[in-house]
């Protein structure tokens, strides 16, 4: 059973890490024309774009898992549904970045990197779980 002094904690935390928001930001961000995005050159830095990747996808993944966690009984069914949407809303929008005549396109390390960012949000929230968090907190 959940702690009950850590519920105020954890249902403001879920406002907050919202994966519908998520969800919107990466949408935009997926799909919005490359010209939008410019980077002043001296703050190019190598393979910037994948970090960009795994963060978004990790961000999504883990507010899933956040979002979900004390509403399912279910917790290894939503590790599994939460990487297999992260992944293919991933494929989903590289898919579309090649459909759109934005100036974007499709890259398969792009996709990697999402799934990158998924796989680590799940191993991130696994050993939250298992630490003393106060988040996560069971008696």
């Amino acid at each position: 059973m959940l702690n009950e002094k850590y519920n105020p904690l954890i249902k403001k935390w879920t406002l907050i890490i919202n994966p519908y928001l998520i969800l919107v930001a990466i949408t935009i961000l997926s799909l919005a024309p490359e010209n939008n995005l410019q980077i002043d050159e001296k703050f190019i830095i190598p393979n910037l774009d994948k970090i960009v990747h795994i963060a978004m996808y990790f961000g999504l993944s883990f507010s899933i898992l956040f979002h979900f966690f004390f509403k399912t009984t279910e917790k290894e069914k939503l590790m599994i549904g939460t990487f297999l949407f992260s992944s293919c809303y991933g494929a989903v929008m590289e898919f579309l970045q090649c459909l759109t005549n934005l100036g974007r396109n499709a890259n398969f390390f792009d996709f990697l990197a999402n799934e990158v960012g998924g796989i680590l949000a799940i191993l991130t929230f696994k050993l939250l779980l298992k630490s003393k968090s106060k988040i996560f907190h069971f008696d």
